[in-house]
């Protein structure tokens, strides 16, 4: 976990340790590849390789004929027609520029023998802080595969009370669930608040995930809980059979990442993009999911989670209405009764249910060119109590202007595409693979202050301390991991106990325990 440093007076002459490439098929010999008759079907290999070897070539072959690859958004891709249905040996050859090479196969079997499926993912998998010491759960799972086979695929997600200390958690969590595309990229496929403290049952439809809810697919779930318990689930995928309106379709993301609310030196933080869908797009939509978090005395109207906003996406020109609001009593998913304050309507979300996407047609702007898609907050709010506000007064406009715990959006944007034909691009850029960030605490335990180490740059970031409920007692605005290592945190006026450190970046998160004596 930790990275250590040797300073030696003199060279070693160490060994060098050659490095083989790393493939990731996604076809699978688990399920048949489902087509109602023989179609263009998308083989897609993830490759990679440490530094300081690069990748020379990645060959994908069936049944020993090369088939032309491309690199798509940073994997390796193919379209394979099959000649006849049956069994066929795809395999994946990938060459480094140090002389190593790897292979990867699967004999998979085509068939137009089509029937409904289900796939088991995270089979009780628990998510608890206090016993397992993190708020992840990551596995490898294999999901049927298709094309022009199902025309509906629903997530259906069980939340239950687990068998550690606290049971069911007794707060209200944002929580996500995410698939890896080919390229490595985390898609955001569920957005959930869980419930105060019991157990419920939820579904979506994730039909616009089709493309990346195929063959050998990581999926992780992350919760924000801490000392109050945990949660276990079950995530089942059903693939309903029938004929889907378009056979191909792909994912590009438009927005990932934490944005803040109403900060007077940057009331619109998010950035405008450029979105090129693939060549042959028949049909797109945007599906977009914000929901709201932050709230209190030091919160100009109880944003961001109680503040009934109205955003504005705008497409080449065309102005589309997020009107961000949603009745929690009755419970959008049926989970109710519950503890705590559920009834309260809230900003895109309830407890105990999934956050439901915004989804706006682009139809009437394919073929115009790149779609250029700006975000707006809500342009009449502005939070007089953050930080960022020169006229505010602690203890006369606003209880305490350095409080910190501000109006913040969670937001997941994608671009879907659709055709009749085969559409290659996909997901994002190629995103950078590495661990996870690491986060250490010193002195730990702590007296008056503490300092963070961690390693690696996040870029701009909130540092908050929590209670063993979630709750932000602290809260600190950091640019970059040089300020955030070389900073001193004061945590003198918190009572001796055990806190919670989190490092929330735009994209990534790093936590650790904190104890305070």
């Amino acid at each position: 976990m930790r990275r250590i440093a040797l300073l030696l007076p003199f060279a070693l002459s160490l060994p060098v340790f050659a490095q083989d490439p790393v493939i990731a098929l996604k076809a699978t010999d688990a399920f048949p590849i489902e087509m109602p008759s023989l179609m263009p079907y998308a083989l897609w290999a993830g490759v990679n390789v440490d530094e300081p070897a690069t990748l020379t070539a990645v060959v994908i072959s069936v049944d020993g004929n090369v088939l032309p690859t491309v690199e798509s958004s940073g994997a390796y891709l193919a379209w394979w027609t099959p000649l006849s249905y049956g069994s066929h040996l795809v395999e994946v050859t990938a060459t480094a520029s140090n002389g190593n090479s790897s292979s990867q196969s699967a004999v998979v079997e085509v068939s137009a023998s089509i029937a409904d499926r289900t796939a088991l993912t995270m089979d009780g998998a628990v998510i608890d802080w206090t016993s397992l010491g993190s708020q992840w759960f990551t596995g490898d799972f294999v999901l049927p595969q298709s094309v022009g086979a199902y025309d509906r695929i629903t997530a259906h997600l069980n939340v239950t009370c687990p068998s550690v200390a606290g049971g069911c958690d007794d707060w209200d969590r944002l929580a996500s669930v995410e698939a890896r595309a080919p390229n490595g990229e985390w898609v955001e496929i569920i957005r959930y608040i869980t419930p105060y403290g019991v157990p419920c049952d939820h579904s979506l439809d994730v039909t616009d995930f089709a493309s990346l809810l195929q063959g050998n697919t990581p999926i992780r779930m992350y919760i924000d809980t801490w000392g109050t318990g945990g949660w276990k689930m079950d995530l089942e995928f059903t693939y309903e059979a029938g004929t889907p309106d378009y056979a191909y379709t792909t994912v590009q993301t438009v927005w990932r990442g934490t944005y803040p609310f109403g900060n007077p030196a940057d009331l619109q933080p998010v950035d405008t993009v450029s979105m090129t869908p693939p060549e042959g797009t028949q049909s797109a939509s945007m599906r977009l999911v914000t929901t709201g978090h932050g709230w209190g005395g030091n919160n100009t109207g109880n944003a961001a989670e109680f503040y009934h906003a109205v955003h504005h996406v705008n497409v080449n020109g065309s102005s589309f209405t997020q009107n961000l609001w949603t009745d929690c009593n009755p419970n959008p998913d049926a989970c109710s009764p519950q503890s705590g304050t559920w009834q309260y309507d809230r900003a895109g979300w309830c407890p105990g249910s999934i956050a439901r996407p915004f989804s706006y047609d682009l139809d009437g702007l394919l073929g115009t060119g790149p779609l250029e898609c700006a975000y707006t907050f809500q342009e009449s709010y502005v939070d007089n109590c953050h930080p960022n506000n020169p006229n505010c007064v602690s203890g006369s406009t606003c209880a305490d202007c350095n409080d910190g715990y501000n109006p913040y959006y969670p937001v997941s944007c994608y671009l879907i595409s659709r055709s009749g034909a085969p559409i290659s691009t996909g997901v994002g850029d190629a995103p950078v693979t590495r661990p996870a960030a690491q986060l250490r605490v010193s002195p730990n335990p702590a007296d008056d202050q503490f300092r963070l180490h961690l390693d690696r740059d996040l870029g701009p970031a909130v540092v908050t301390v929590h209670d063993v409920s979630g709750k932000a007692l602290r809260t600190w605005f950091v640019r970059s991991v040089g300020q955030l290592n070389g900073q001193a945190f004061d945590v003198s006026r918190l009572a001796a106990g055990t806190y919670f450190v989190k490092v929330q970046g735009e994209r990534e998160q790093a936590a650790a325990t904190l104890v305070v004596r």
